[in-house]
Order: C-alpha cells, then sequence, then structure tokens
C-alpha cells in the first residue's frame, strides 16, 4: 500500500503545507489545553490568510 505523496521529502513541502502542518499542531495544543475559542479565532485568521495569498 501507498500513501499518496509519501516520494516527497520532507524539505520540498510548499507554503500550503507548512500552513496546514501549523494548524494541525495549533489546534491539538489549544484542544489538550482546552481553549477551544482561541482555536476557532486562529482557524478564522489562518482561513482568512490563505483566502488572501491565493
Amino acid at each position: 500500500m501507498e500513501i499518496p505523496g509519501a516520494e516527497r521529502r520532507w524539505d520540498t513541502m510548499s507554503f500550503y503545507d507548512y500552513v496546514e502542518t501549523a494548524q494541525a499542531l495549533l489546534v491539538s495544543f489549544a484542544l489538550t489545553d482546552g481553549a477551544a475559542q482561541t482555536v476557532s479565532y486562529i482557524m478564522s485568521f489562518a482561513s482568512s490568510l490563505i483566502k488572501l495569498l491565493k
């Protein structure tokens, strides 16, 4: 079984891959910290930022 994109190297991640990774880390941290409202604000900001950059 092959994982799609597995042939890509870590150092060839696109900007959006980094943004998605950062979002996942922030969500994970905030949820374990119990700050769900903060996650909502951060996700909303990140989503708006990505829309502006596209």
